[in-house]
């Protein structure tokens, strides 16, 4: 008998032996990329692709809640001890109970629902982390009968905790003009800085010439 059938250190690899030996050749860096924390430099497609369609979802459901007024639903997607940076005073609002009294000034600003469509949705995610930034346009009937849509700039940041997502920080901001440190409100999603925005003078004008059919001489003597 050949002496390379009797000493196995001798025998040549076949096909079959060297496909079995990089399967497990990667199965052992995934493993040991996982141990390490080093997992998200290996390509995921399907693992990404997941949380980012579960973080898509969670938002439109988050929006959906928003848009009925529904506080209970809403607060659920909040960490309680969620960290949140409004366009409104005071510069932040800290854990689950001064940021739902926030959320109960918004509502309570608008009569009947709120009108909020995102635009732009970007979502990064790692393994249990992920952030996502945003545009809204923000309308709806307002108290007084006035409607002003808004163009407002959102960033959220995720944990996974206990298996499921939740927002630990979210930043809402609006533009100013530096010149006069007036807020700049975009008249449309891309909007140039120059000629591009509004101020709330020019905002309330044109809701009313659109609301009272006013002409646009009349509505800005009325400003």
């Amino acid at each position: 008998m050949p002496e390379a059938l009797l000493d196995p250190s001798r025998r040549r690899p076949t096909a079959p032996h060297i496909f079995a030996g990089r399967i497990v050749g990667l199965l052992e860096a995934q493993v040991g990329c996982r141990a390490t924390g080093l997992w998200q430099a290996i390509p995921n497609g399907d693992t990404m692709t997941s949380d980012e369609s579960q973080i898509r979802a969670f938002l439109e459901r988050r929006t959906a809640a928003q848009r009925s007024k529904d506080i209970d639903l809403l607060m659920s997607f909040y960490s309680p001890d969620i960290s949140y940076y409004d366009a409104v005073a005071p510069l932040r609002f800290t854990r689950a109970a001064e940021v739902r009294r926030n959320f109960l000034r918004w509502f309570d600003g608008y009569v009947g629902p709120i009108g909020l469509e995102t635009h732009d949705l970007t979502i990064v995610t790692t393994e249990d982390a992920a952030f996502a930034n945003m545009l809204h346009l923000d309308s709806g009937k307002r108290r007084g009968g006035i409607e002003l849509p808004i163009w407002v700039r959102e960033t959220v940041c995720l944990r996974r905790l206990a298996g499921a997502w939740a927002i630990t920080h979210e930043h809402i901001s609006i533009p100013i003009n530096p010149a006069n440190f007036q807020i700049w409100f975009a008249s449309e999603k891309d909007a140039p800085a120059r000629g591009g925005g509004r101020s709330i003078f020019g905002l309330v004008a044109s809701s009313l010439r659109t609301r009272l059919g006013l002409r646009r001489g009349a509505v800005e003597k009325l400003a």
